[in-house]
């Protein structure tokens, strides 16, 4: 609850100056429980529906549980995770680009 309630305070500021929002998921570790995992899987993307925003799932596809693309931690990547994780995410970066640009053409 209070994740949800903070990323959704989040996204009302940002919203209120009119900032474009990209909202990038998380999934819980699977050591948090199974019950903890069904609350906080599925916030992301019931606000990114709910709020119009652009979404992209898992911020670490193909990068989360791949022990030669992590730091020691276990859970931060490695330059070779970073790029993975950018090249994903491009994709919605460059949506984001254009809500922006077809906004700042709407305006003038």
């Amino acid at each position: 609850a209070v994740t949800r309630k903070n990323l959704d305070e989040i996204i009302s500021r940002l919203k209120e100056r009119g900032l474009p929002v990209l909202l990038a998921g998380m999934f819980a570790p699977p050591n948090l429980g199974r019950d903890y995992g069904a609350a906080f899987n599925p916030i992301f993307a019931e606000l990114a529906e709910r709020e119009g925003l652009v979404f992209y799932p898992f911020f670490l596809e193909g990068v989360a549980g791949d022990r030669s693309l992590n730091l020691g931690d276990g859970i931060h990547p490695t330059a070779q995770g970073v790029r993975i994780i950018v090249k994903g995410i491009l994709p919605e970066v460059e949506e984001l680009i254009a809500r922006v640009e077809e906004k700042q053409s709407a305006a003038h």
